[in-house]
């Protein structure tokens, strides 16, 4: 980084933040989706007429939406209600909203 005018300082840190135009693809959900337990977050998968936990790695978090590193894959159906009462193995019922 030019520095002509000697204003930055040796061993000094600073924050930038730099603009592109690329894009990247990225897999995120709503962050009400996610129940936290014992510092892990997790989300349950419908499987047929079951419900199957999911361990997540999680990445940044932009307003309400998180993104998905790790755990589940674009496609898959997730609870999006009430995760804070459901369990592994639950037998569940899908149903769409269709507006």
């Amino acid at each position: 980084m030019p520095n002509a005018d000697a204003r930055l300082k040796p061993g000094t840190f600073s924050r930038v933040h730099i603009e592109t135009a690329r894009v990247e693809d990225v897999l995120t959900l709503s962050y009400s989706a996610l129940q936290y337990r014992y510092g892990v977050n997790r989300v349950f998968v419908v499987a047929g007429d079951r419900l199957s936990v999911r361990e997540l790695k999680t990445g940044d978090r932009i307003g309400e939406r998180i993104e998905i590193v790790n755990g589940v894959k674009p496609g898959e159906q997730v609870a999006v209600t009430d995760v804070e009462k459901l369990a592994d193995g639950q037998k569940v019922s899908v149903s769409r909203n269709v507006e």
